[in-house]
């Protein structure tokens, strides 16, 4: 068995598969897609706190969930 797991393994080591470009391309490519991301993420941190801060409106109709008893039967 063991002689069988060696020889697969062997086996799978020679057959490679195709690739799109070398691993130095496409780490840059992948680096350069998360850069982009940073610099969206960025841009947008300011957009919280262009207005005033101000408490939540109090919606008489909302149900909290401490209002939900079990012998309600809901």
């Amino acid at each position: 068995m063991l002689t069988q797991m060696a020889a697969a393994v062997l086996s799978a080591a020679e057959d490679k598969a195709p690739v799109i470009a070398p691993p130095a391309v496409v780490m840059l490519v992948i680096f350069g897609v998360f850069l982009v991301l940073l610099f969206v993420t960025v841009s947008f941190t300011n957009v919280g706190m262009r207005h005033e801060a101000h408490d939540e409106h109090v919606d008489p109709q909302r149900t909290l969930p401490a209002e939900h008893h079990r012998e309600q039967g809901h």
